[in-house]
């Protein structure tokens, strides 16, 4: 299983904690600006990361 981390921009959401193993869900809440957020999966077969952009209505 690949270890699993969530990053905003350039910086880690959890950097003290592990990464997790597997499965992963962001959960955010009271978001005020449109921003990016970052998956990041990393295994002894290689390393991925997946963008996704968060958009505020009205904003």
């Amino acid at each position: 299983m690949p270890l699993v981390k969530w990053r905003k921009g350039y910086l880690d959401l959890r950097p003290n904690e592990e990464p997790t193993r597997g499965r992963y869900v962001l959960n955010v809440s009271n978001i005020l600006e449109s921003t990016n957020y970052t998956c990041v999966a990393q295994s002894d077969l290689g390393n991925i990361e997946k963008e996704v952009h968060i958009k505020v209505k009205g904003r």
